[in-house]
Formats: C-alpha cells, sequence, structure tokens
C-alpha cells in the first residue's frame, strides 16, 4: 500500500488545510510566498518553513493528496 493510504486522517487533514490556506494568501490576496509562509509558520507554530514548502509543493512525504 501506499504511504498516503497508511498516513494519519489528521495529518491529511492538517496538510489539506495548509494547502488551501496557502493557495487563499497567494492567489485571493497576492502576498508573496515567502511572506505566506512566515504566517504558515506562525499559525501551524510546530512546523518549520522546510516542512510547510514541502506539504504545500506535495513533495514531502504525503505526495499526492
Amino acid at each position: 500500500m501506499s504511504t498516503v493510504k497508511n498516513a494519519n486522517p489528521k495529518l491529511l487533514k492538517r496538510n489539506s488545510k495548509i494547502r488551501e490556506r496557502y493557495h487563499h494568501l497567494t492567489e485571493v490576496k497576492h502576498l508573496a510566498s515567502d511572506w505566506v509562509l512566515k504566517i504558515l509558520e506562525d499559525e501551524f507554530l510546530p512546523l518549520e518553513r522546510k516542512t510547510l514548502w514541502l506539504i504545500v509543493t506535495q513533495t514531502g512525504y504525503y505526495k499526492d493528496l
């Protein structure tokens, strides 16, 4: 089975929320991606900028969600 099917549903929901928030801030609010990552870093406190970027670009462990 793939990693996605074995992933924790809470993590999948969180990652989806991060992607939606990133899309809203960049496409609707027209903010720069560096600034958006800083905002997301503050909102999702335990996550670092690099981790957030991997989630947003879907290149991390939870790819193709």
